[in-house]
């Protein structure tokens, strides 16, 4: 696979070729179909209101490259499926098709089925000066 810095070369051709895939825990539809909207509910506590995101997603953890599905984004972070399961502050980065690299930490991982976690992680900022 592709080196983890060379992001901007990443493809939907290459989640296609990767063996470890999670499943969605609904029919492609349905998943499908989720695209676009706002799911925030009227009496909600969130802070930041999320909207669907159904993409494709290639997650890198643990030197490893995972076949994932996005679910929805927010302005703190975002949720997405995973066919393996993350411990909460696991830091993980996530690719979507069009974008470069985003960097989480999970917050909350939960099992729904054989190869289908749904996850939601926090955005992390990127660094760029080394710290004093």
């Amino acid at each position: 696979m592709l080196d983890i810095d060379d992001a901007t070369t990443l493809s939907e051709a290459d989640w296609h070729e990767l063996s470890s895939r999670a499943e969605l825990p609904c029919s492609w539809q349905e998943y499908a179909a989720s695209g676009g909207g706002t799911l925030t509910k009227p009496d909600s506590t969130r802070k930041f209101c999320r909207v669907a995101l159904p993409s494709v997603a290639i997650v890198w953890a643990e030197d490893q490259w995972h076949a994932a599905y996005a679910k929805d984004v927010s302005k703190m972070g975002m949720g997405f499926y995973s066919p393996v399961q993350f411990l909460p502050r696991a830091r993980v980065r996530v690719w979507l098709p069009g974008h470069s690299l985003l960097r989480l930490r999970v917050a909350r991982c939960r099992r729904l089925k054989d190869r289908c976690f749904e996850c939601g992680g926090l955005f992390e900022a990127v660094d760029k000066a080394p710290r004093l």
